[in-house]
């Protein structure tokens, strides 16, 4: 056993420089810049989907008809996400920064249920299941913080990657998706949007 110990101890040292713990990097705290959507009033705006009902003012994103939906995904500004708590509820990945997503249909009527789901850079972000039946017409929608079980997005962002945001709406009969890809650059006063793409996948 002392050998076996001495040997694994020496295979450390020649490999990796030791066996001791190696303090991982903390996950950069990335915050929107507070001037990213520029004066209020003078940016678009979205009504939540749930009340109060106040305006949020739009970074970036859109509305795409795929088939017999019509897909929207945005970013938008709102300075009460703030906390630094990750179980806090005005907590979100990127500080100051929130996600809406939402769907209409307007096919014939859907018996059974659907799914949505979005995901940044291929991590799970938000789902939810809608129906079972879905008539013409029918909608959903979430505003909100949101964050990653990796911190993709705050890892991306402090490495000057893209993040893509991709929502998959799907039935037993249909699938349907679009991808927003972004790109920030870093100023003083926090992060501001570079570019931004929205398009059907």
């Amino acid at each position: 056993m002392k050998i076996a110990s001495t040997a694994s101890s020496t295979i450390c040292a020649l490999l990796i420089g030791g066996c001791s713990l190696i303090p991982q990097s903390p996950t950069p705290r990335v915050s929107l810049a507070r001037h990213a959507c520029q004066i209020p009033g003078m940016t678009p705006v979205l009504f939540p989907d749930q009340p109060p009902q106040s305006e949020l003012s739009i970074l970036t994103g859109g509305t795409i008809k795929s088939g017999d939906f019509a897909l929207s995904l945005w970013l938008y500004c709102d300075q009460s996400l703030s906390s630094d708590d990750p179980n806090g509820a005005d907590y979100s990945e990127v500080r100051y920064m929130g996600l809406r997503y939402e769907w209409s249909y307007y096919g014939p009527m859907i018996d059974e249920t659907v799914r949505t789901v979005v995901t940044a850079n291929n991590e799970e972000v938000t789902s939810d299941r809608s129906g079972p039946g879905i008539d013409r017409g029918g909608t959903t929608a979430h505003t909100g913080q949101f964050s990653t079980p990796n911190q993709v997005v705050a890892h991306a962002i402090g490495s000057s990657r893209p993040v893509e945001f991709v929502m998959t709406v799907s039935s037993p009969d249909t699938t349907t998706s679009i991808a927003l890809t972004v790109t920030f650059d870093s100023t003083a006063d926090g992060i501001v949007l570079a570019t931004a793409d929205l398009h059907e996948r």
